[in-house]
This record gives C-alpha cells, structure tokens and sequence, in this order.
C-alpha cells in the first residue's frame, strides 16, 4: 500500500507529463538546436523556474541520438563520429552511454522514451526511499512522508530536466544496501551496494557522484562507529569494503577512459579555480523553509550569479523534521535520530558560508567540487528521513516537549536572524 501511494504522488506532480501530453523535455523548445528556433515562434517557454532551461537539448539529447545509432550498428558507443576526428562519447561521461537508467532512451530515442526514462528514475528513487525508511523500522505513514519529502524536493523540481539529479536518486539505495550489508551476513546486499555504487557512477556527472558516494560513506562510518560494541564490526566493514571496491572495479574501464580525456579537454573544472570552496550565502537558507523566497530564477540563470538556493523542503518538511529530533531516548537510538542530523549539520556547513568546513573544498579531487550545485539533495535526504521520524514520534506519543521547544526557539531565533538580515541588505541595495 505505501509503494502505491508513492507512485500515485509521484504521478500526480507530474500529471501533465502523464495526462496532458506535456514532456520533461526540453528538446523541441529550445533556441537554435538543429537550426529550430521554436522559442520566438511560439514565445517563451512557459516552465521558467527551471534552472537551465536547455539542459536535456544542448548535449544530452544529440549524444543519445548517437549512441543509438552506434547500438542499432552493433558497435561500443566509445566515439562521436560527427565530431572532429572521433570525439571522447563515453569518455567524457556525461553522455551515460552505459547507464541503465538512461537503457529506454538509447534504444529508442523519442520524447516518451524520455518522459518514460526520467519520470521513471523519479518513481524509482521514491520507491526505493520508502523501502529504505521501512528497513530503518518506520510504519508505513512516515516512510510515504519520507519518501514523498525527499523525491518532491525542491532540487528535483528545478533540475528535473537536467541529468545530474539521477545520481542523486541513488543515495536512498546506497543507504538500503550499507543497512542490509550491516544487518544481513549475506552476499547479497554486498552486490547491491557495488551495482548503485557503479550506477551512480555511470549517470555521468563525477562531481555530484564524489558528494553522493561521500555522503554515503560517511553515513556508512557513523554506523559502524553506533554499532561497534558488536562482535562483527570488523566483518562489517570488511564487506562494506569490499562493495566499495567491487562496485569502483565494475566502471574501471570508463574511469580510465575519464582520466586519460581530462588532461585533454578544455573545460573549466580546473584546479585551483575556487569551485570547492564556494558556498552560499546564509540568508538563502531561508528559501529552504520559504521557496523562492530570494525571488525565482531567471531563465537560463545557471553563471548569472543567481542568489537563490538551488532547491526548497519547504515548512512542513523542516517543521516534521524537528519533531522527529524532539523524540525520547528510545526513539533516537531505534532509528538512529543522531546520524541524519549529523551529516544534516555537516552538509549544511559546507553548503552554506559558515567557513568551518571551506578546508574540504581545498583537498585534492574535492578542489573542483561544486558543492553548491550537488550538496542539497543530501540535506534533502536526511531533513526527509527526520520527517518520517517525525510523524513516527506523534505516533507513538513520545514527545520530548522540553527538546521540542528547544528546536522551536532555535529555530524562531535563527528565522528571525536570517530575516533581519534579509532586510537590511534589501536596504542597502534600495539606498
């Protein structure tokens, strides 16, 4: 019953993909693609919250037309014929020839196949949530929370025409396999740890994977560190390495093709650009609670020096979440309350100009992070899990009242914080 109604939400914030005939792509509206110029025909589109309104037309959607041409010739999509002497296609990963998300669209390249293929890997990470927060012990009314929080977060609505969030859509099945590999002596769950770290992988975006395979690692870390009073500690984190491994090893041959076409390219993830120490303002935590409190974006707004948060939980998310941090003794360690709002802290920080944790983005490889573009859907992660939490602890009536008043003055003084601020730099800006 809980899968189905996640579907049936999942289906009805996209009823005009469904039903109406509307599309997640982008393809036939957008300027100049294949020499169409359907924008100042027909006026602007009409879904200018999207962050990049030609996402899937710039490149996604010309490079799956050639990968399906090489599949339909029985050949290894490894190479662009259309380009120079044989452009990098697999090698330059975005192109995803090998991601099974992506499998409809390579085989048969049309705007349902698309709708088929994103919309799909929507209703797949919601459903993958809910089993996840079902394993951690929640009822069946605070994992359809959870999992409905965490795939209608805001992030998801302003990327859902760009592929960078299917890799976000895997963090859910990496936390349900490190549960299993730590609850269950079988194989099993090992596999299905190093196949989402693969999948992951193989969507194609690496900035967004290292934060996503990070977070997960690091949720990995803290429980074991909960768990080892238990005898298996050591076992468990031997197998926990070795799905690392095996799940690396399975797309070793495409990060070999990445690391050689690198030092090749030109792009503009270098090193030493200041890409992994960029934050967000702190103000624009405000749009979390209130979405586009900093004012929507501006289409196309993505290196405009947009101000606003690239995503929104919304009131009732956050309100939830502090419920759940407000619960007794027992309800903190049977679901293990203290891990979501540690790494919730820990993102956040680096999310945000808080400059305590600005010395990770100075590390080798995270120097050309962006953290600001990939971070939030891991705090959309953990406020989502602390919500059905939340709705578990009305449910049992294990209200701390003297922790929830205290979650409730921080965050009323912090609110109030952030709003002051707002408003004075408003008038400035007037004056």
């Amino acid at each position: 019953a809980g899968v189905v109604i996640c579907f049936l939400v999942g289906t009805a914030a996209y009823a005009a993909v469904v039903f109406d005939g509307r599309t997640l792509s982008t393809f036939t509206r957008t300027l100049g693609v294949e020499g169409l110029d359907t924008i100042s025909t027909h006026g602007p589109p009409s879904d200018e919250y999207r962050l990049d309104l030609g996402a899937s037309a710039w490149q996604f959607e010309p490079w799956v037309e050639v990968t399906n041409a090489a599949l339909l010739s029985a050949e290894i999509p490894l190479w662009n014929p259309h380009q120079g002497a044989g452009s990098p296609l697999a090698a330059n990963m975005q192109s995803a020839v090998f991601d099974p998300l992506l499998l409809t669209v390579n085989l048969h390249p049309t705007p349902l196949m698309w709708d088929v293929a994103l919309l799909g890997a929507f209703l797949l990470g919601a459903m993958i949530m809910y089993a996840y927060v079902r394993v951690l012990g929640l009822g069946v009314v605070g994992a359809v929370v959870s999992s409905v929080a965490f795939s209608l977060n805001g992030f998801f609505f302003l990327h859902n025409n760009n592929h960078i969030i299917r890799t976000n859509l895997y963090l859910p099945a990496l936390c349900l396999f490190i549960e299993l590999v730590l609850r269950s002596p079988k194989f099993a769950p090992v596999v299905g740890l190093a196949l989402s770290i693969a999948g992951a992988i193989l969507v194609g975006f690496p900035e967004a994977s290292v934060v996503v395979i990070g977070v997960a690692t690091l949720y990995a870390i803290i429980r074991v560190v909960q768990s080892r009073r238990s005898l298996n500690a050591p076992a468990k984190l031997i197998r926990l390495g070795t799905a690392m491994m095996l799940g690396v090893a399975l797309v070793a041959p495409l990060l070999f093709l990445l690391l050689e076409y690198i030092p090749l390219s030109f792009n503009v993830h270098m090193p030493g650009d200041g890409r992994g120490v960029a934050s967000q303002a702190i103000r624009t935590t405000l749009a979390l609670v209130i979405p586009f409190f900093n004012g929507p974006p501006p289409a196309n707004s993505l290196g405009t020096g947009w101000s606003g948060t690239r995503g929104w939980l919304g009131a009732g998310v956050v309100s939830l979440a502090l419920v759940g941090l407000s619960g007794g003794r027992a309800t903190w360690r049977r679901f293990h309350t203290s891990t979501f709002l540690i790494i919730g802290l820990l993102v956040s920080l680096k999310l945000y100009d808080f400059r305590v944790l600005e010395w990770v983005g100075r590390l080798p490889a995270l120097e050309i992070v962006d953290f600001t573009a990939n971070a939030l859907p891991a705090l959309a992660f953990m406020a989502s899990v602390l919500a059905g939490i939340g709705i578990e602890v009305l449910q049992r009536h294990d209200v701390d009242f003297r922790l929830l008043a205290l979650w409730t003055v921080v965050a009323i003084v912090a609110f109030g914080l952030l709003i002051t601020q707002e408003i004075n730099r408003a008038y400035i800006e007037a004056t």
